[in-house]
Formats: C-alpha cells, structure tokens, sequence
C-alpha cells in the first residue's frame, strides 16, 4: 500500500492539487474574468516556453509538467494583471531557469523570480488571492512525495508561533492562530521546490527554522511583503551549499 502511494508522480499530483485549489477559490471569491484568464493563459505560456526551449535546446519533445506548476503559482500568486504582463512574467519566470545557472544548476525558484520581476518591473505586488479554502492541505501530500515534509512543517510551525509570541508581547493576549491558508500555501508549495531546496532532513529544518525566522525578523522593520525576497535568499544559501 505504502510504495503504491509513493510511485504517485509528484508533478502531476501537484498540478491537480493546485487546479483543485484555483478552482475552489473562484467559486469561493465569485466568477472574476481577470482572475480566470490568468489562470489559463499564464501556466498555457509557461508550458509552450519551456517545451519550446528544451526542445531547441536537447531536441527532445516532453510534457513540460514543472513549467505548468510555476505557471499555476504564479496565476494564484500575482495579482490581476494585464495579458501583457501575465505574458512577459511567465516567459521571465520559465526562461530565467535556463539561462541563470551556476555549475548547471538553477539559482533560484522559478515561481518567485517571477513573482520578484513583476513586482519590481509592473509594480504588481503578490495578492496571493486563491488560497482561501482547505484545498491547500492537499500539498502536505505532495511534500511528502517529494521528501520535504519536514521543511514544509517547520517552517510553518515556526512561523506560527513567532506571530502568535509577537502577538503575545504586544497586546499580552496569546492568540494561536494555527490556520493560515496563505502562509500553508507558501511553506508546503514555494518554500519545498524540490531543486532550490535542502534535500538532508537536517538541512530542511536548518532552511525552514532561517527562513521562517528571517521573514519574521524583517517584518518587524517593513510592512512591504518579504516572503518572496527571503525565499529567493534562502535559494542562494541552498546553491552555494550554505545550507545542504
């Protein structure tokens, strides 16, 4: 039963985790055709463009299932955009992996340097609008797959608890707000891509304890969103085997 589990192809169990996940947030949020568009045609361009690119690159023709998932997330992340900008982020997102390499291996996480460029370039900040039902729990699943549960729940926990402390301290009220869709979203999807992440389980939970600490520790001085800028820090730190 258990190693029937596991031959489950991670890719494809994430891609209908976040289908399922995109779709419940619209019927939650109400139809919005700008949400909608965006959940087609940006995974529809980062799919033609990776398989595009491998196919000059190798010759080889195959299903492009890591360039679909950074196009869902980056639909699900970014907020309302215009088809142009849905456009040039995805290429952005899907050609960076292929040219910004060091020793043959990507820098950084695909989705977030997407989402980093549009808010940099179009000054269109992260919504994060489609994690707003327990779909997201279906992640957990797919974290367990890929080996990267335990970075998922650490720095989730962790993340949890450095809010509910500084929540503590500042109005002498303990409120343990263990239910974040979003912050889920984040830890069990962004923060576990499976190549810009630590693969032992004790540089798993090293990355999660630094990055859910980072995040909190500059929050403090900035209300600007951090979470993509430190993910993209902790993937150099991942690279350049800070963090193994």
């Amino acid at each position: 039963m258990l190693e029937s589990i596991r031959r489950v192809d991670s890719y494809y169990y994430t891609i209908f985790a976040l289908i399922v996940t995109a779709v419940s947030a619209v019927f939650f949020l109400g139809f919005a055709s700008s949400f909608v568009i965006q959940l087609v045609l940006v995974p529809l361009v980062a799919g033609i463009a990776d398989f595009v690119v491998k196919k000059i690159k190798s010759g080889k023709t195959k299903f492009p299932k890591d360039a679909i998932i950074t196009g869902l997330i980056l639909a699900m992340v970014m907020s309302p955009s215009p088809v142009y900008v849905q456009i040039i982020v995805s290429l952005v997102a899907i050609l960076h992996k292929h040219i910004i390499k060091i020793e043959n291996r990507k820098l950084f996480n695909p989705a977030a340097f997407g989402l980093l460029f549009a808010w940099i370039v179009f000054n269109s900040p992260p919504a994060w609008w489609a994690f707003v039902t327990p779909a997201v729990f279906l992640f957990l699943f797919s974290d367990y797959l890929i080996g990267r549960l335990p970075l998922a729940v650490t720095f989730y926990l962790l993340s949890v608890a450095l809010i509910s402390v500084s929540s503590f301290v500042t109005s002498s009220e303990l409120s343990l707000n263990l239910i974040s869709y979003p912050l889920l979203f984040f830890a069990s999807v962004m923060v576990v891509e499976p190549k810009t992440s630590a693969i032992t389980t004790k540089g798993m939970v090293l990355e999660g304890i630094l990055l859910a600490a980072t995040i909190f520790a500059v929050q403090q001085f900035t209300s600007i969103d951090m979470f993509i800028p430190m993910l993209l820090l902790m993937n150099l730190f991942v690279h350049f085997r800070i963090i193994k």
